[in-house]
């Protein structure tokens, strides 16, 4: 089962972790608030340490008449946090789209109130999952946060960046330049906080730079004081998550599991939803390593409802495949199966409903701002043209890159085999029929791998641990593979391998490299370790040297032949069979019919690992079975 997913790097919302002045949304020179918009920013230093109360708090001043507009503002602000802390998905929404609405209709608000509005919205849906229109909104408070050079705008972006390029794009180098850059930029001026070393933090956890990351973490627990007050209880408590992440890696799994508790009763007191479904996924993922599966499946369903409730789209993903992990390992191989199928489904429609959405909200923006312009003054109109038309270009700009890397990862996942994350079969078919040896006239192999007896290991292990096998088959031949290889999935326990430009020797050679990866070392199984073998039958392609070639799939039928002529031999071993020039011009199918009689022609030569072990003899031919099965 898939355990690697996208992780939220920056779960807390930015207004509350970057200090007052941006929680408050202060200009350089600010006319003073009204008691209201003072008491709303209240409310929202509130939204993280207190979030019930804090809703309560935004729905009393929301039904008040007469409230001043940023006063209004910012109670939609502090009731779209609150309710997204509390793990009401569709309340946050409304409110942040509320907020949205009116930082949209009211330009006359200061800049810095704008911006930090249209940050602090984009955070909310970020946490919810709305990833599309939290990009537009925090591209509008960049926009009008760019003219302000303080470092802590320049902070706040870099850190915005970073996860959308870890959580959406899956970026991961991207974003801990993004990060390092923010770090810099804040030791450079004194603007340490702890959201940023914890935001580095998990992002080398990420990584699986453990070393690394401790340090990191540990530096984000001390920098606490420089957080706002009302932040730290949350965020203290995700630092020690993440840190118990790092234990569990090392083998520290009792230091983990005390931090993983301490961290649960703090969030579940404050409420901290989202920081909860992390941890229950964390703990059962700590749970499943020290041999208690039957807990790891109840914290990870316990993640999984509150993630679904709160529509924390990737922390789901997480909690199910957790779950199917836990499935697994207790012999539920039919339970495991369909919770793996509903995290690939849910993450397929998630990036499709991002893609079509983040299309359709930059067409809607763009007609909004020509119908804008439209409405003014023709003098004025001139004079804005050309900034408006920046403003489009570099927003189409912002969701072209951003359209392209989900169509890549849309193509990915559908071209990816869910056990092995190896190619599927249609997927390798598609990129052999790009390919053209014959045009240059490059000789290439086709190679099959079948792994011997696995029946027997699912009858004999169970589905679950013949899972486990292939995957572990899967990660051996990727290590003796190159990066121009096509190494896929082909079906069951069958994989293929094509790689170019190469000759006999160099074939041969690659199957026995293919062979040993498998035979030379046993399998770990929970019942003890287990010993595999694999046979393997490969094929030239074009299988003659003749410019005309041939497509793959004959030489791909012609590897099938081989690879049952080496079960025949006794398996554990590979058979190949490779063109001479004296049979150009004869049909690959005219051979699969008579390949005995081809080879005693000269017009096929065969290879085998016998031949290659045996010690002074060399076996003349081996007799190939009929192309039936």
């Amino acid at each position: 089962m898939r355990s690697s997913r996208p992780r939220r790097i920056g779960a807390l919302p930015l207004l509350l972790l970057c200090g007052s002045a941006v929680a408050t949304g202060a200009d350089p020179s600010p006319p003073r608030p009204s008691p209201d918009a003072e008491a709303a920013a209240a409310c929202i230093r509130l939204a993280s340490s207190g979030a019930r109360a804090a809703v309560e708090q935004a729905s009393r001043m929301l039904e008040r008449p007469g409230l001043d507009r940023i006063a209004r503002l910012r109670a939609h602000i502090c009731l779209g946090m609150a309710e997204s802390h509390v793990g009401n998905a569709e309340a946050a929404r409304s409110a942040a789209l509320a907020a949205a609405a009116l930082l949209d209709a009211d330009e006359s608000l200061p800049e810095a109130e704008r911006s930090n509005g249209y940050g602090a919205v984009g955070d909310v849906l970020v946490t919810i999952g709305d990833i599309q229109q939290a990009v537009a909104l925090r591209e509008r408070a960049y926009d009008l946060s760019k003219r302000n050079d303080a470092p802590l705008w320049q902070i706040r972006t870099l850190i915005q960046r970073a996860q959308l390029a870890s959580d959406f794009l899956d970026d991961l180098p991207g974003a801990e330049r993004l990060v390092r850059q923010a770090l810099e930029l804040a030791v450079a001026h004194g603007a340490e906080e702890g959201y940023i070393y914890y935001t580095y933090g998990m992002l080398l956890v990420r990584l699986k730079k453990y070393d690394e990351a401790m340090p990191v973490l540990d530096r984000a627990l001390a920098l606490l004081d420089k957080t706002a007050e009302q932040a730290r209880p949350i965020l203290a408590s995700r630092i020690q998550t993440h840190r118990a992440e790092v234990l569990t890696a090392q083998g520290e799994t009792a230091a983990a599991r005390r931090l993983l508790d301490d961290s649960l009763a703090a969030q579940r007191s404050l409420p901290d939803k989202l920081g909860e479904t992390v941890t229950l996924s964390k703990l059962a993922r700590l749970q499943l390593a020290t041999g208690d599966a039957p807990a790891a499946i109840a914290s990870a369903r316990k993640a999984e409802a509150i993630a679904e409730l709160g529509g924390y789209r990737i922390e789901r993903q997480q909690a199910l495949d957790a779950l199917a992990d836990a499935q697994a390992a207790v012999g539920d191989a039919g339970a495991a199966l369909a919770t793996a199928r509903r995290s690939f489904a849910l993450e397929a429609k998630n990036l499709r409903t991002q893609n079509l959405q983040s299309i359709a909200g930059l067409q809607a923006r763009e007609a909004q701002q020509a119908e804008r312009h439209r409405n003014e003054r023709a003098d004025l109109l001139r004079d804005l043209a050309t900034g408006a038309l920046l403003v489009v270009v570099v927003l189409g700009t912002g969701f072209a890159a951003f359209q392209h890397h989900l169509n890549r990862r849309l193509r990915r996942l559908g071209d990816t085999d869910p056990l092995t994350g190896l190619l599927n079969r249609r997927a390798a078919g598609r990129r052999l029929d790009r390919l053209s040896p014959a045009a240059d006239g490059r000789t290439d192999v086709v190679v099959l791998l079948d792994v011997d007896g696995f029946k027997s290991i699912n009858d004999e292990h169970g589905h679950p641990q013949g899972d486990r096998v292939l995957k572990a088959i899967a990660d051996r031949l990727r290590t003796v593979c190159a990066d121009g290889d096509v190494l896929a999935r082909w079906g069951g326990e069958e994989f293929l391998v094509v790689r170019r430009d190469v000759g006999v020797d160099a074939a041969r050679a690659l199957a026995e490299r293919l062979r040993t990866a498998i035979a030379d070392a046993p399998f770990a199984l929970p019942d003890g370790d287990l010993a595999i073998s694999a046979s393997i039958g490969f094929a030239a392609w074009p299988f003659f040297p003749d410019p005309d070639g041939n497509p793959w799939q004959d030489s791909l039928g012609l590897a099938d032949r081989a690879l049952y002529a080496a079960k025949d031999a006794g398996r554990n071993g590979w058979v190949g069979l490779w063109g001479t020039p004296a049979g150009v011009g004869t049909p690959t199918s005219t051979l699969r019919r008579s390949l005995d009689r081809a080879q005693v022609r000269g017009l096929v030569t065969m290879h085998s690992h016998r031949q290659a072990t045996a010690t002074g003899v060399e076996e003349a031919a081996l007799s190939l079975p009929s192309p039936q099965r």
